[in-house]
């Protein structure tokens, strides 16, 4: 079983947010609270989550380029 913990931490913006731990590594889980009674923030809520996936999911590099 991949998921060994999954422990409330906080509530943000947009629903709540959980530490856990899953094939033995520290992840946060999001739970997405929709607002089913206004569709316009519910699509804002969409949008952005996907936008902070593809941030998530970015090659993570950094190059330097240092002249004196």
């Amino acid at each position: 079983m991949p998921w060994t913990s999954f422990n409330y931490f906080s509530t943000g913006a947009f629903g709540k947010l959980y530490k856990g731990t899953y094939n033995e590594e520290d992840v946060t889980i999001k739970l997405l609270e929709k607002p089913e009674n206004d569709p316009e923030r519910a699509q804002l809520m969409e949008q952005q989550f996907v936008q902070e996936v593809m941030m998530l999911e970015a090659p993570k590099y950094c190059e330097a380029n240092w002249s004196l």
